[in-house]
């Protein structure tokens, strides 16, 4: 079920951010900050806002200043659903992006999940490809997010179903159990593989018990990669304190 461990020394504090590409799905009412929502890392965090040209952020501003629906939606995402400003933004930037977005909010209710998902990992998986040429449509990244909220499958694991899904469409649901990528929390399979994380990094391990409480997430990363994602993050990281503080 699992991976086999292969330590790879060193490596865990070299890993590179990588950041997604934009996509320029755009144009669109209130004056805003030329300032995309912060993107994609490798390690599935976010890094902070990016500066994009000036000209693509104003033709978003022209589009809403021209199209008071455009605005209106601005506004309601700003206020109502309480995005950020640049959330707001892109998100309005044309009524397909708006008409995606709201539909992935009839399957899942949470604008802000929901709108991360749409700029960050969607936004860095489709390039330039417009959301209309996509094999799928807003639900299903709604449902895709329900998922993960409903712990089914980790963000993490949830991302390679989604480039799945850029690829060739497909319910989400489906291909988390196509993939294999349904969540463990199952403790005694967990230990079996934090037991062999821990046996491959002898030095880390002596390292964190003389007091680099920092390297946990080395090797909460080991036993996701060696999962494939499908371990719950949380009892991952409960077993391993368990076990390095013995």
């Amino acid at each position: 079920m699992f991976n086999r461990i292969v330590p790879l020394k060193d490596s865990w504090g070299r890993k590179t951010a990588k950041s997604a590409p934009a996509s320029p799905e755009s144009v669109s009412s209130s004056t805003v900050m030329p300032v995309v929502a912060e993107m994609p890392t490798s390690s599935g965090g976010v890094k902070g806002p990016i500066r994009e040209r000036p000209a693509v952020s104003e033709q978003r501003a022209a589009a809403r200043t021209a199209d008071p629906s455009l605005a209106a939606r601005f506004e309601r995402y700003s206020t109502e659903l309480g995005l950020s400003i640049e959330h707001a933004d892109l998100l309005s930037a044309s009524h397909a992006t708006g008409d995606f977005f709201e539909a992935a909010l009839q399957a899942h209710a949470e604008p802000s999940e929901v709108a991360a998902w749409m700029v960050t990992d969607l936004r860095g998986l489709r390039g330039d490809r417009a959301l209309a040429g996509l094999p799928f449509g807003g639900e299903a990244l709604g449902a895709l997010a329900a998922l993960v909220a409903g712990g089914r499958v980790s963000r993490r694991a949830a991302k390679d179903v989604l480039a799945r899904m850029v690829e060739q469409g497909g319910d989400p649901s489906d291909l988390v159990a196509e993939m294999g990528l349904e969540q463990v929390d199952d403790h005694e399979a967990l230990q079996s593989v934090i037991s062999q994380v821990l046996e491959a990094w002898p030095d880390k391990v002596d390292d964190y018990r003389a007091g680099k409480k920092n390297l946990i997430g080395l090797f909460v990363g080991e036993v996701m990669k060696a999962t494939r994602g499908a371990a719950d993050p949380n009892a991952v990281r409960g077993l391993l304190t368990t076990s390095l503080e013995e």
